[in-house]
This record gives structure tokens, C-alpha cells and sequence, in this order.
């Protein structure tokens, strides 16, 4: 999982090689880092719940709230 993580935070600076219209900078790097971080984190904690159901429902929550914040991070100025 971690590896995954890696290899998003490094899909950004491959893009950037290949088109202009992605211009990011070191906060927007530090950003995804954390939420990736974050995100890896809590999903952890999550695999270790015991009872099947509330281990899905947990995890559910973790990734919804990581896509509302990555989706609030895109449209922030």
C-alpha cells in the first residue's frame, strides 16, 4: 500500500514532464504528501477492526473523506 502511495505522489511530477498544463509547486507536492500519509494511516488503523462490516464501513469513510478533501483541495484557489 505504502509503494502505491509513493507511486502517486510521483504521477504529478511525471505529468508535469509532459504537459505544461499541470504546474505544480512544492506545497502542492507537500499537500498530497500529507493526505497520502494521512490517508495510508487511517486506513491501517481501520484494517484492524474485527467485525467485518464495521471494518468495510470504516474503511468507506477513511477513502470518502479523502476523496472530499482532495476534491475541496482541487477548487481551492
Amino acid at each position: 500500500m505504502w509503494i502505491g502511495a509513493a507511486a502517486l505522489l510521483l504521477l504529478p511530477a511525471l505529468a508535469m514532464r509532459f504537459t505544461s498544463a499541470m504546474r505544480w509547486g512544492v506545497e502542492d507536492f507537500a499537500a498530497l504528501a500529507v493526505l497520502l500519509l494521512g490517508t495510508g494511516v487511517l486506513v491501517e488503523g481501520a484494517r484492524r477492526i474485527r467485525p467485518a462490516g464495521l471494518r468495510i464501513a470504516a474503511l468507506l469513510a477513511v477513502l470518502a473523506l479523502a476523496v472530499l478533501v482532495w476534491a475541496m483541495l482541487a477548487t481551492a484557489d
